[in-house]
């Protein structure tokens, strides 16, 4: 694996920091996952990601109400912290910036 850029922090609405990181992993590659974290694995094609119009949804928090966005893929809903990293991500690949 070769990290090749680093994100800018993504805050979650629990209170913890996430720094994420891009890397090229070398295909085939069997991903190991701890299963009382991560029920399984999706896998995102950049071009979805790149055609993507992210849902808009309000999400209760801590008893206020906050907008954010979510991707809609193969049934799967991914929203929080993940959707917004991935997001920060395509900005970056199309615009050359995150903001």
């Amino acid at each position: 694996m070769e990290i090749i850029g680093r994100l800018d922090d993504v805050y979650t609405f629990t209170g913890f920091v996430i720094t994420p990181y891009v890397g090229v992993i070398p295909y085939p590659y069997e991903f190991r996952t701890n299963p009382e974290e991560v029920a399984y694995i999706i896998t995102l094609p950049y071009t979805y990601l790149k055609e993507v119009n992210p849902a808009e949804e309000i999400v209760q928090n801590d008893g206020r109400l906050q907008k954010m966005q979510s991707i809609h893929y193969n049934g799967d809903r991914i929203w929080g912290a993940t959707s917004r990293i991935l997001l920060q991500f395509q900005r970056i690949i199309e615009n050359g910036r995150g903001s």
